[in-house]
């Protein structure tokens, strides 16, 4: 075995992923190899390719928990009945949009007291989506 190995081959051997092999190996002496390549020294590198990183294993431990804390916030809220898939809320949301419609157009009123209705209603439902996205940048 050569003593002098590219991050590529030392992440094969050590089995760990190759971006991990080269955060570990930032501050290992190297030269250049072939194709842009660096060689590791195998005194060098093993030591640290060997010493466990706990920033990294917390950080993924962190992550893997949030995942799963965010998938059993999603499902209580749907078994609650909080949460409604997309399309149900769309569909509805037109239905009652052209509920209101039909019976402002079928009404007594004159055509400018309903196009004053449909302008208010306009910018009503812009304020709420306005406020729902501020609401959801916090």
């Amino acid at each position: 075995m050569p003593d002098k190995l590219s991050a590529s081959q030392l992440a094969r051997i050590c089995k760990l992923d190759r971006r991990t092999v080269s955060n570990r190996l930032a501050n290992v002496p190297n030269i250049p190899g072939p194709k842009g390549a660096h060689l590791y020294a195998l005194v060098d590198a093993l030591p640290a390719l060997c010493r466990r990183d706990t920033a990294e294993e917390e950080t993924s431990r962190e992550r893997l928990m949030r995942a799963q804390a965010d998938i059993a916030e999603h499902q209580l809220l749907e078994r609650q009945r909080l949460l409604f898939p997309r399309e149900l809320v769309m569909r509805t949301q037109g239905a009652v949009f052209a509920a209101i419609r039909a019976r402002i157009l079928g009404s007594h009123l004159n055509d400018d007291e309903k196009h004053d209705i449909f302008t208010e209603l306009h910018k009503d439902v812009i304020a709420a989506c306005d406020a729902e996205l501020a609401h959801d940048d916090n």
